[in-house]
């Protein structure tokens, strides 16, 4: 899950940001390269006094894609 608290002014999730969730989530089976069935949520939370959160998530099954040839008859 990614997590930014900011300020004044209105945080951003970066790409590395989501890069990083999106790594975590195929972390969870071995040798896993892409997400199936998955889901993102985006929460965006504010407070008195100017303070900014911002909540990203993701989840789904992680699994193997291989590439492979096939001969057509």
């Amino acid at each position: 899950m990614g997590f930014t608290t900011t300020w004044i002014v209105a945080p951003e999730l970066s790409l590395e940001d989501i890069r990083k969730c999106y790594n975590e989530a195929l972390s969870k089976a071995s040798g896993a390269n892409l997400l199936i069935n998955y889901r993102e949520d985006t929460t965006f939370t504010s407070w008195p006094l100017s303070i900014y959160t911002v909540k990203y998530a993701i989840e789904g099954e992680a699994a193997r894609q291989t590439i492979g040839q096939q001969y057509l008859k």
